[in-house]
């Protein structure tokens, strides 16, 4: 038997006007459901307060010696946690080759075993692909070709600088340090230990003194904020179809001055009180933007 279709925002629209009775809705009105209704459960989901783990996601950002400041994803509600990735100077080097799937380290990579590879994360630090991140699942010790669980956005090349991650270290999030008396500890160079949020940025310290770490930032995207065409944007709808049907049919008996809307009205909000409480206690430091 085939497996269900995934909804889309189309067929969530389409069977909401059907459960109404309105099956040849307006050019305008369906318009109108698309973008504006849609957006509008989205805002509710979002004032509900909660952190949902629907909602969890992660950056990974190359540090830049000498600089504190790192921009927020545009996503961004909350802070879950920072890790920072680090290595040995032995697993900083620069890459031979690659294609869509491998990467060919250094002729001179120490490893003498693929256990000394595989597992291990690949941060691209520099050149092309810079940024990206992937896990070795195979490594061939004589011609140093490392096989990673996902193919690359950009493959890397001979320009391409990566770190065999080997260190992770969780940064202390704390409200940034205001004063004359933190100045210097704002500007002093070494491997960051604590992080903040400020102003849509966060800043580290100490001020990172190379340009090969990484940095792995957890969050709870701003659902308000998601591109409404991405991927993760169509997954929640897809986990949530129940409520985003609610608050469509909803919206619709509004339109329609229905005498049924109180009842759908009900139902919509009974649906989201349902979504909070089955979240359970989320034990993390959390920190919004200033």
């Amino acid at each position: 038997m085939a497996l269900a279709t995934a909804p889309t925002v189309a067929n969530l629209i389409t069977e909401a006007f059907a459960i109404t009775g309105h099956r040849n809705p307006s050019t305008a009105l369906t318009a109108r459901a698309t973008d504006r209704w849609m957006q509008e459960i989205a805002n509710d989901l979002h004032l509900t307060g909660e952190t949902y783990r629907e909602l969890e996601s992660e950056q990974v950002t190359v540090t830049t010696e000498g600089n504190a400041r790192y921009d927020l994803p545009s996503d961004f509600r909350e802070a879950m946690e920072v890790t920072l990735l680090d290595g040995s100077d032995e697993d900083r080097a620069t890459a031979q080759a690659g294609t869509a799937s491998t990467i060919t380290l250094a002729a001179n990579d120490g490893a003498s075993d693929t256990a000394g590879r595989i597992s291990k994360e690949i941060l691209l630090t520099g050149g092309t692909g810079s940024g990206q991140i992937r896990t070795c699942t195979g490594f061939n010790t004589t011609t140093k070709v490392a096989t990673v669980d996902q193919d690359w956005t950009t493959v890397p090349t001979s320009t391409t600088t990566y770190l065999i991650v080997s260190r992770y270290r969780q940064l202390d999030i704390h409200p940034m340090p205001m004063g004359v008396g933190t100045f210097l500890e704002q500007t002093r160079r070494g491997r960051p230990a604590t992080a903040s949020m400020l102003d849509r940025q966060y800043h580290v310290f100490p001020v990172p003194d190379l340009s090969t770490y990484g940095m792995r930032l957890r969050y709870y995207m701003d659902l308000t904020q998601v591109d409404l065409a991405s991927t993760r944007y169509l997954r929640l709808i897809q986990q949530w179809e129940a409520i985003w049907i609610a608050g469509l049919v909803m919206r619709i008996h509004v339109n329609y001055d229905d005498d049924r809307y109180q009842a759908s009205r009900q139902e919509y909000y009974g649906l989201l009180q349902a979504l909070g409480g089955q979240q359970g206690d989320v034990s993390v430091v959390k920190f919004r933007t200033v």
